[in-house]
């Protein structure tokens, strides 16, 4: 996933993955950077291969209670490695451990220097990684840090000016019960939500305390760390992981597309619209806003066929179109008739992302993602990963296509089998009628007795047909009960001996004594036996023997068909049971559909079948089938 690489390696906090022996089976670029040493060099290397200095340290110690848990696990702590202080995010899951992690000392030793001298705090505050904010409980800003500054995208008097509301996102629920825990404890810590100067919403990890001043006034400092990369590569993650099994539950064209755009509505975009070339036409199959009438709006404006902008575009380059900030001269621009250019006003798209959807080198269609939210907007990353997900969803949507071609292939031959075993019959009955008529006035008559013969053939072969059809489509018919073994072999012997004894073939059989009764359809598994002897006598030479051997266990009856023929070749015992198939030396009287129904039949039973063969020596078939009282 080379896309997915890329954009967790341009996030600046380190991530490491362990799996459950504790080896590391990924590590982005800061992390690596950070240990001073290659991503070669580190992976797949044990935790205690790579950080040997760790072992038994309180990282440690903290790291195996959180891969022990199910629940995510945050704590700071003195890095073992580098001796410095370190934020963890440590996310357990049934594979192993996830670690986020940043380096945090300069932070921490700012926090600890904010509550000794006031005199002391512009220099700390000019020089701090993390933004601080020197605040009074009562709302009012008196200075930030430049890296404050940096991360809300307004100047230290903007900030000042505009107070704690005008930084902090009133509406976080949060917000109420943080202030509270300051006021009790003197010190509160978690996760908070700023607003930047375009609106954007920040989630941010803050840390606050209450001090008093040189002059005795109750004072409180606020000191924050952007979250926005590390919630997006956290995003990321469950987006890939989410949409991977959504495009694996169905096979179906419409539910595989639904379940996608779903999926990110509203969580990676607020309108989404998938369309297929279809032939030579592009076809919409699913658009989805938070509302209808946006739907419908979208419907219009995002199925732009447009050859230079849009989907249009896409599809002739093969290429992902961002356009992070959309105005109204682009809307004009890209607009092929002016109510087109109306449509998309009325959507209000303040972001657009399309990416291609490519099956087997070849451009199938376009995904449209659009924001229409003021805060929200479309980057290098996001491409990353709408590319990276339009990929993965163009391999299942060619699957859910072929298989309802194959769906409606099974549809078109069912059906022509049906007409045409109804077709045949008929005249195949009248010959048999008229053949048998013949064979009355003229008793054993070798060319009537041909004829009945072929049209028996010809009806046999029109059931194995339909037997076939109906083992692939998974409706065969199987009256299971509990039956007696012996009678359905005694079945077997009276019609098989006299066809052996004619070719000079000994037909050895044998039941144990006994024996309980199978779980089992008998008309089928007489059908299974027949076919297995049948071939065994044909392809045993004058003066072989086949031999049916039937004993049981506490649960299963065992039935084994075996010869002294020919044998088979090793390579071909892989296809001994495929359909249609027959060995270079086999006589082409049937179409090779014995053993691919008696194969399906046995599955019908829950039972098994195998084949052990060897050239020269002769082959052996054995069946196993439950017992009636498995």
């Amino acid at each position: 996933m080379p896309d997915l690489r890329l954009a967790l390696d341009r996030i600046t906090d380190g991530i490491i993955v362990y799996d459950r022996d504790w080896r590391i089976t990924y590590l982005n670029r800061s992390a690596a950077e950070y240990f001073g040493q290659s991503r070669d060099a580190l992976l797949g290397k044990t935790f205690v291969e790579a950080f040997p200095a760790a072992l038994g340290s309180e990282t440690d110690v903290k790291l195996l209670q959180a891969a022990s848990g199910t629940e995510p696990l945050d704590f700071v702590l003195l890095g073992a490695v580098r001796k410095r202080w370190v934020e963890f995010h440590a996310y357990p899951s049934k594979e192993g451990l996830a670690v986020y992690f940043r380096d945090v000392h300069e932070r921490k030793e700012t926090e600890d220097t904010l509550r000794e001298k006031e005199e002391r705090h512009r220099a700390i505050l000019e020089h701090a990684l993390a933004g601080i904010l020197l605040t009074a409980p009562t709302g009012e800003i008196f200075a930030a840090n430049p890296a404050a500054c940096q991360m809300l995208g307004r100047t230290e008097a903007e900030i000042c000016a505009g107070g704690r509301g005008g930084v902090v996102d009133a509406s976080d629920p949060r917000v109420a019960a943080f202030v509270e825990e300051r006021k009790r404890n003197g010190l509160a810590r978690g996760e908070l939500t700023f607003v930047h100067k375009d609106g954007r919403k920040l989630p941010v990890e803050v840390s606050s305390a209450i001090f008093r001043d040189a002059e005795g006034r109750e004072r409180t400092s606020m000191s924050f760390i952007d979250l926005t990369e590390r919630k997006r590569a956290e995003e990321v993650l469950r987006i890939v992981a989410d949409a991977a099994a959504a495009l694996s539950d169905s096979l179906d064209l419409p539910t595989t597309v639904e379940s996608l755009t779903t999926l990110l509505v509203p969580r990676f975009a607020d309108a989404c619209m998938v369309a297929l070339v279809d032939g030579v036409e592009l076809r919409r199959l699913t658009v989805v806003t938070p509302d209808k009438r946006r739907s419908e709006i979208a419907e219009t404006f995002l199925l732009d066929e447009a050859p230079d902008a849009g989907i249009g575009k896409v599809l002739k380059t093969g290429e992902p179109e961002l356009v992070p900030l959309v105005t109204d001269a682009y809307l004009r621009a890209a607009a092929f008739s002016e109510a087109h250019y109306e449509a998309a006003r009325a959507l209000a798209p303040k972001s657009i992302l399309i990416v291609p959807l490519k099956a087997q080198g070849e451009t199938v269609g376009a995904m449209t993602l659009a924001m229409t939210t003021p805060e929200r907007r479309f980057d290098a990353a996001a491409v990353d990963l709408a590319t990276h997900l339009a990929d993965r969803a163009a391999i299942a949507i060619e699957h859910a296509r072929i298989h309802q071609a194959t769906v409606a292939a099974k549809q078109l031959r069912d059906e022509m089998l049906g007409i045409v075993s109804h077709d045949l019959r008929n005249p195949l009955n009248s010959i048999g009628l008229v053949a048998q008529v013949l064979l009355r006035k003229n008793p054993g008559d070798p060319e009537l007795l041909s004829i009945r013969q072929s049209v028996a053939r010809a009806d046999r072969l029109i059931q194995d047909l339909l037997t076939t059809a109906r083992i692939d489509a998974c409706s065969l018919p199987v009256d299971r009960r509990a039956e007696p073994v012996r009678p359905i072999v005694d079945e077997i012997v009276a019609v098989h001996r006299p066809i052996a004894e004619d070719k000079s073939v000994v037909f050895d059989v044998a039941v144990e004594a006994e024996h309980p009764d199978a779980y089992v359809d008998r008309h089928r598994i007489a059908q299974v036996l027949s076919n297995l002897v049948s071939n065994a006598i044909k392809f045993t030479p004058c003066g072989g023997r086949v031999a049916l051997r039937v004993t049981s266990t506490a649960d299963t009856c065992r039935i084994t068909v075996s010869d002294t023929g020919e044998g088979i070749a090793k390579e071909h015992l892989a296809h001994i049971f495929d359909r249609f198939w027959q060995g270079a030396h086999a006589h082409r009287a049937g179409a090779g559909l014995g053993l691919s129904i008696v194969k399906g039949i046995v599955a019908a039973h829950d039972g098994e079948i195998h084949v052990e063969s060897e050239l020269g020596k002769g082959t052996t078939f054995t069946v196993i089938l439950p017992n009636a009282a498995a």
